[in-house]
């Protein structure tokens, strides 16, 4: 999506609609972060600790509501986006990181970007598909 939102934004809804692109993007660079939120908040509930889910709930919505109070006057929509983004990595790795560190989940979310994890799934992914070619 990175590479090729011009051309398919513009094949599908034309030159009207070219400027959305970079708003698209920064929304499809948060879905890792929002997949880490959901993560996350299925494994406290099946731990039963709804009651922590709350204010880690409030802590991204206030830091969307400021950051959107001070960035769309300068940013617009891209700004909108961009706290978007922020806002699902504070409470998707921030909170475990800094508040929550009860279980090591957020060391575990932050570690899950280095390069070397995202190497060794795609040697894993590689292998599996020709052993199932085989």
């Amino acid at each position: 999506v990175t590479m090729f939102s011009d051309p398919v934004v513009a094949i599908i809804f034309g030159q009207d609609y070219i400027a959305s692109t970079s708003v698209l993007v920064i929304h499809v660079w948060s879905l890792p972060f929002l997949s880490l939120v959901y993560l996350s908040h299925n494994i406290r509930i099946i731990q039963g600790q709804q009651a922590s889910l709350l204010p880690r709930t409030i802590a991204g919505a206030a830091t969307n509501i400021v950051l959107n109070y001070l960035l769309i006057p300068l940013y617009g929509i891209k700004a909108a986006a961009i706290t978007t983004l922020i806002s699902y990595v504070v409470v998707g790795i921030g909170w475990d990181l800094l508040i929550d560190r009860s279980h090591g989940l957020g060391r575990i979310q932050a570690r899950s970007f280095l390069p070397q994890h995202w190497i060794s799934a795609a040697i894993t992914v590689s292998s599996r598909i020709r052993s199932d070619r085989a």
